[in-house]
């Protein structure tokens, strides 16, 4: 699953992460990687003993960077440190290699991108994922950035699952 958000801050991460956690729970070996390469590694770790990730590995920097979590059956890909283009780093032959070997070696990989709407990553990888998801936050995500992230995924129509509706307090709930 590729999952990107709508807009900024509509929490994608949150959401890869209980999606991981929910399958590893369900008896699945999981794997989530964080895509999010910009950001770098200082902002979010599942596993703090971690040096390097999926930016030192693409880059021919370091060995597979799959480390456990403290989830069974969870593993974690963190993002490494921040580099220049992630872009060119996606269009590598080594990260479809590990493409390849993660979808060998795991029953689901979840793959963390920024949101489409900022950063073009997520519309690299959607030819090599088997399905996206498109999250947006009630009273954040305008309308209008729903409908471009939409068209964004257009091309890949056949791989869309469909949008998670996120941050959505519980009185607002029961009226939807």
């Amino acid at each position: 699953f590729l999952i990107t958000g709508c807009s900024a801050g509509c929490g994608t991460t949150y959401t890869a992460i209980n999606m991981a956690v929910a399958l590893a729970n369900a008896g699945w070996k999981t794997v989530l990687v964080d895509c999010d390469i910009r950001k770098g590694m200082a902002y979010k770790r599942l596993n703090q003993e971690v040096q390097y990730g999926l930016s030192d590995y693409l880059m021919n920097q370091g060995e597979k960077p799959i480390f456990p979590t403290d989830i069974d059956k969870l593993y974690y890909i963190p993002c490494g440190d921040n580099v220049g283009s992630p872009v060119r780093l996606l269009c590598t032959k080594e990260m479809d290699t590990l493409v390849g070997e993660l979808n060998d070696e795991y029953d689901f990989v979840i793959y963390d991108f920024p949101s489409i709407e900022i950063v073009p990553d997520a519309g690299i990888m959607m030819s090599v994922v088997d399905d996206v998801i498109l999250v947006a936050a009630v009273n954040e995500t305008s309308k209008q950035q729903l409908d471009s992230a939409k068209s964004k995924v257009k091309a890949c129509k056949d791989k869309y699952l469909g949008l998670i509706l996120n941050k959505l307090e519980l009185p607002e709930y029961r009226y939807y």
